[in-house]
């Protein structure tokens, strides 16, 4: 996830289950896990040590613990993950990213996030090459929702600032063959 100099809230209540996706998922804001998925983000300091790491791209500036504070939910009971690595301050983009600890290859990804701010920039990368843009304000191809630069933004179904939103994802990797 990329942070900025505007704070993003974000909690990845995110759980991952194995194709094929044989039951009907429950999905939205406050989405139940199928039976069986794992949970890779619960609120907990925990499990962010547990299943996160930093991505240690070309612009990687942080170390070690993970930065990234769990704080109350602003708006509803629990804790929730706030992106505030001091890293990342000044909108230095790829300076304190997270990635799971574990690679994942086919998998449905309930994620959900609360922008507190205008601006609010975030997103969530899938297999360090497709970003799904958290972008407040954006309804382009480079907006909220939107795979960037490849897909229109569904701006019309994100709940706004201060307000719960969620995706869920369907991630299906390449197949090459011969190489």
């Amino acid at each position: 996830m990329n942070t900025v100099s505007r704070r993003t809230w974000c909690v990845l209540a995110a759980a991952l289950a194995a194709f094929p996706i044989a039951a009907h998922a429950d999905t939205g804001v406050g989405a139940k896990p199928l039976r069986g998925a794992e949970i890779i983000f619960d609120g907990s300091r925990r499990m962010l040590d547990e299943k996160w790491t930093y991505w240690e791209g070309p612009g990687f500036k942080s170390s070690l613990p993970i930065k990234w504070k769990i704080v109350e939910d602003p708006v509803n009971k629990g804790t929730v993950m706030m992106t505030d690595d001091p890293a990342a301050a000044g909108g230095r983009y790829g300076a304190a990213d997270l990635v799971t600890k574990k690679e994942y290859r086919d998998f449905r990804l309930h994620v959900e996030f609360l922008i507190m701010k205008p601006g609010g920039n975030s997103g969530v990368y899938l297999q360090n090459r497709y970003e799904i843009q958290v972008l407040d304000g954006d309804k382009t191809k480079h907006g909220m929702g939107a795979v960037i630069n490849e897909t229109e933004s569904p701006y019309h179904l994100y709940n706004g600032v201060g307000k719960w939103n969620s995706y869920d994802i369907v991630f299906r990797a390449a197949r090459f063959r011969d190489g």
